[in-house]
């Protein structure tokens, strides 16, 4: 607060002077929060002249008179050096530029610069940041160094998405040091930041820590985006009580969409309009089942293997016996048997419903075939059924002919999908401060730009993998090169759910690093398949090929030209192998792989390969889903939609430490 002095006039002892300037007293000694916002750390390495030097004496005589003989000789010089890693070190160009003349002789010696890296510690002001991520909440203050500023982080009130009201505060991971790697402290009210005074350069927007900077006051307090709980206790609870049910509040489904919602009105509309049906069936003639006028039977069956409740599931007769008349194709019953059962506890579909089997059935003859259309009640929800078209009596039991009836058809009920995700949503935060010694004791920051929190898709926390990791593999630990290798990996996961708009599965990701480990030999790095030019020429080339059957196999794989068994050599992590399947992936991911094939090498594309392939089923035929699913766990078998069983045993132990080392931001 600041005193405002108006003067109209001065009045001296002889002369009166006008004075029209307006006076702004400013109490400098006030205590103030000045800013306070969301960063993010950034580590930085400047390369600066330290101002030490080294000596080299030559031990003969020496021309440095060329340009290639300047750089010989700076090689050489360069490794016998000392250095005192980034503290002291040098490079070519200042031992060149120590080169004053073009001979030195025996005995003589220069003087080189020595470098230093100066290691930089940047606050970066963000507007933007997903949820799950780690940051810094920054206050700037004026006069209370060594005091404490309290913080609340609140939801633009006007769009709340997550909390409830205005007041109400976000939970978030809180850590006690700016080091820390995890914690699993909330708050659930203020945070509480130390003010301290550090030399700081202003950098943009934010700041870096510097010797030779200003005075600023700060406090920074490390922060993670998320409740410390993961899953919802119940479909009921306040959506900020748990990771999962931000989630949910940022994710817009399909059905939440307006083409969504435009969907489900019209399938509310048919529900109606089928509750309002009369039970249709065919007119079956009352001496039916005797067994003189059953000359005809039905043969074959067509009908869905998987159907989710809810749905429409459509049985129709493609074959009957010989000489059908039309009479036989009408005087057909049909039955529903639920697997495990005694065989004699089938149900005759004889009526528009039945309580806890069938929820609407139609029976009709559509281009001369019997047909049944059927939706199936929630109570057989993960049951596998049978449905079987008869006269007289249904046979029920499939052991009595190898390989089953064709008349017989199992249907799996499984429970509606939950709808994908169509859309990521954001919400707009800004933060409240309070200190006890300014006079303005609550500020509000950021209400006018808002600080923007983005959901994000299958998001795998780093820090809490790479220590898991180390607990699992401790004689194996992650190096930084390992480390920054699978960041790039982790990254490349959430962007190729993210683009597929849908979660990702723990599991697979689990035997995918599993798999990814064995195959690099633990680098995480993709590689080139071993072998020289001879060896691909040999395997994969339509020309050079070893045998008649392996040039056949080239050709038949899209290799077609001379050198292409060199040029589509196996890359990546999973060894993407032939034209084919390059031009597969380059289809998918809209990168030119059949002219740049050493593009598969990169980390982010090579782990999007791998997923794509092992989850539709594109390296074997076989798929991880048909091994990794809610009814099994198999990660032994899950190595055939990658490379049969080779090293099988090996992955499957590395996949069940992996797992234990996975927490998904979301894993629905």
């Amino acid at each position: 607060m600041g005193l405002t002095l108006v003067i109209d006039e001065i009045i001296t002892e002889e002369r009166t002077y006008s004075f029209n300037k307006t006076l702004r007293v400013t109490d400098v000694n006030k205590a103030e929060v000045t800013e306070a916002y969301f960063a993010i750390k950034q580590i930085k390495y400047l390369e600066k002249e330290s101002g030490e030097t080294f000596s080299y004496t030559f031990k003969n005589n020496t021309s440095v008179k060329e340009q290639k003989d300047k750089t010989k000789i700076a090689d050489i010089i360069r490794r016998k050096l000392k250095f005192d890693g980034d503290k002291k070190y040098t490079k070519n160009k200042q031992i060149i530029a120590s080169f004053t003349q073009e001979t030195f002789k025996a005995k003589e010696t220069i003087t080189i610069k020595a470098l230093k890296k100066e290691k930089r510690t940047y606050y970066l002001k963000v507007d933007s940041g997903a949820m799950g991520n780690q940051m810094y909440l920054v206050v700037e203050t004026k006069n209370l160094n060594g005091k404490k500023v309290k913080l609340k982080i609140h939801e633009n009130e006007k769009e709340l998405k997550l909390l409830k009201s205005k007041e109400a505060i976000l939970p978030v991971l809180v850590f006690a040091k700016k080091e820390d790697k995890a914690t699993d402290t909330e708050a659930k009210d203020w945070i509480e930041l130390d003010i301290e005074t550090v030399k700081a350069k202003d950098a943009g927007a934010g700041f870096y820590i510097s010797d030779d900077g200003q005075d600023k006051e700060v406090g920074i307090k490390k922060i993670q985006l998320r409740p410390k709980k993961d899953k919802m206790a119940s479909k009921t609870e306040e959506a900020s009580k748990s990771f999962e049910g931000w989630a949910e509040k940022l994710y817009i489904r399909e059905d939440e969409t307006e083409a969504g919602k435009k969907k489900k009105e019209e399938e509310e509309k048919k529900k109606k309009e089928r509750e309002a049906e009369t039970f249709t069936t065919l007119t079956r003639d009352t001496d039916a089942d005797k067994k003189e006028n059953r000359k005809s039977y039905p043969k074959k069956i067509s009908g869905t293997s998987t159907i989710e409740i809810g749905k429409k599931a459509t049985y129709t007769i493609t074959k009957y016996g010989k000489n059908a008349t039309e009479a036989d194709k009408k005087n057909i019953r049909w039955s529903l048997y639920i697997k495990g059962d005694a065989p004699t506890k089938y149900t005759v579909i004889d009526s528009k419903s039945k309580t806890g089997l069938y929820t609407y059935a139609k029976m009709e003859l559509v281009n001369n075939k019997n047909q049944l259309t059927i939706i199936f009640d929630k109570a057989l929800k993960d049951k596998k059924i049978q449905i079987e078209p008869y006269r007289n009596k249904p046979d029920i039991d499939q052991s009595k002919k190898k390989g089953g009836y064709d008349y017989i058809k199992s249907t799996s009920i499984k429970e509606k999908d939950t709808p994908k995700i169509a859309k990521l949503d954001t919400t707009k935060l800004w933060i409240e401060s309070f200190s006890d010694n300014s006079r303005e004791k609550e500020k509000e920051f950021l209400k006018g730009s808002f600080f923007k929190m983005k959901a994000t898709l299958c998001k795998i926390d780093e820090l809490y993998f790479f220590k898991k990791y180390d607990e699992k593999f401790s004689s194996n630990k992650l190096s930084e090169s390992n480390k920054t290798s699978l960041v790039k990996i982790f990254n490349a996961i959430s962007d190729y759910y993210f683009s597929e708009k849908r979660c990702c599965n723990l599991k697979y990701i689990a035997y995918m690093l599993a798999t990814v480990k064995h195959e690099t030999a633990n680098t995480f790095n993709p590689i080139s398949e071993y072998g020289g030019k001879k060896y691909f020429e040999r395997m994969y080339d339509p020309v050079l090929g070893k045998s008649e059957s392996r040039k056949k196999m080239a050709k038949a794989n899209g290799n077609t030209k001379k050198g292409d068994g060199v040029k589509y050599k196996g890359r990546g992590f999973v060894q993407l192998t032939w034209y084919n399947n390059y031009k597969k992936m380059q289809d998918k991911f809209g990168i030119n792989l059949t002219k740049f094939p050493e593009k598969a090498l990169e980390h982010s594309l090579a782990i999007k390969i791998m997923i794509y392939g092992s989850e539709e089923g594109i390296f074997t035929g076989k798929k991880l889903s048909d091994y990794l699913n809610d009814k099994k766990t198999d990660y032994y078998n899950a190595r055939r939609a990658i490379n049969g069983t080779d090293k099988a045993s090996s992955i499957e132990n590395y996949a069940k430490k992996i797992e234990k080392c996975l927490k998904i931001v979301k894993d629905i």
